[in-house]
């Protein structure tokens, strides 16, 4: 696989920005945002995400895995970091996954799937992970995505998938409930 330099990425990235900027101007985008169709997002929208959450990563210094999921559970954007973990690559998906199927943030979910609680033995079912750091992604409280970050501490993976939905949802459109 062919890799790509980072010059490239930031070319990507700063089209994609622009594009949704300016769509932001546009009767058509605004109408397409307040409307009750359900959004589905853009792969200028999903580079985005995960734009931001690579910042957020650099900035506490940890390499991490992203993935977002669509609507459906299926893996629509993946990105790794050089030096993320190996078994990142498989919780970051499995996280984003889990926060689509369950319409619920993983750490949440982790609390119901223990012993004697009401979801316990969830975890056999196949993708489905309790650990912290996969978050659905709403538009007009109706799930469009799921990211997973993982790499980090739990704690970390959270914050920095908390400070991703935030900083896009504060600039662009809303992700958040």
């Amino acid at each position: 696989m062919p890799i790509i330099p980072n010059s490239l990425i930031d070319h990507y990235v700063d089209n994609a920005m622009n594009t949704i900027s300016q769509s932001a101007g546009t009767n058509s985008f605004a109408h397409s945002v307040q409307s009750t169709a359900v959004k589905e997002l853009s792969f200028g929208e999903m580079m985005l995400l995960a734009s931001i959450a690579e910042k957020h990563a650099k900035n506490i210094g940890i390499d991490i895995v992203f993935s977002l999921v669509d609507k459906y559970g299926l893996q629509r954007f993946y990105f790794a970091m050089p030096n993320a973990l190996l078994v990142s690559h498989t919780l970051a998906t499995k996280k984003a996954y889990s926060a689509v199927a369950m319409k619920m943030p993983t750490h949440q979910l982790a609390q119901i799937m223990q012993p004697n609680t009401a979801l316990f033995g969830v975890e056999s079912i196949a993708n489905i992970c309790g650990v912290g750091g996969g978050f659905p992604c709403l538009h007009n409280n109706v799930v469009i995505a799921g990211i997973g970050i993982s790499g980090g501490t739990v704690e970390e993976d959270m914050l920095i998938a908390t400070n991703t939905l935030q900083e896009f949802s504060q600039q662009y459109f809303s992700l958040l409930a």
